[in-house]
């Protein structure tokens, strides 16, 4: 288990927003950008969306079901986070609040959770209204697993490190726009 172990970023971590294209609602534009507004983004190993995690993790869930309600729950929360409002004021408290604790790097870490039925969208706030999107999780009950703490934890830190050695590659906004690029 790694405690207080600094993880070192042999390579930068590279993000890619995370919009109603990438998520298969191509016909629909995306929501204005308001000033203030969040922005949500998921680890991706290629400049593509190949090799993304969150989407993997949905390609791995077990049933249709999981997987129309994780998609419902994103295309909630790209609108909600356009507001730039608190995610918080959008959800009452059963669907979004602090789902796991933990320390790192001498501060107390807070990974949050989004609930969509049986779905789980953890998530972390980063620095400049980013939204980290850590994995999604189909869950029968509400305790995590020791298992699903720890891999949660690794993706947090993963982001923090690269976060503070400023080695973040976040998909670029459109040239001369101030939101997301419209589809």
């Amino acid at each position: 288990m790694l405690n207080e172990v600094h993880l070192k970023v042999n390579m930068p971590l590279s993000l890619k927003r995370i919009t109603f294209k990438s998520i298969g609602y191509q016909a629909q534009p995306e929501p204005q950008q308001l000033k203030g507004s969040w922005q949500v983004f998921a680890p991706c190993e290629h400049a593509d969306y190949s090799g993304c995690v969150l989407f993997s993790k949905i390609a791995g869930l077990s049933s249709i079901e999981d997987k129309k309600a994780t998609i419902l729950a994103l295309k909630k929360l790209i609108q909600i986070a356009a507001m730039g409002q608190p995610i918080t004021a959008h959800y009452d408290k059963k669907q979004c609040h602090e789902l796991h604790k933990f320390k790192y790097q001498g501060k107390e870490r807070v990974i949050w959770r989004i609930r969509h039925g049986d779905i789980r969208l953890p998530f972390y706030y980063g620095q400049g209204k980013l939204i980290f999107l850590a994995s999604v999780l189909a869950k029968r009950k509400d305790k995590l697993s020791q298992a699903e703490e720890l891999a949660l934890e690794k993706e947090v830190k993963r982001y923090i490190s690269a976060e503070n050695e400023g080695q973040l590659q976040l998909e670029a906004l459109s040239p001369g726009s101030s939101a997301a690029p419209r589809r």
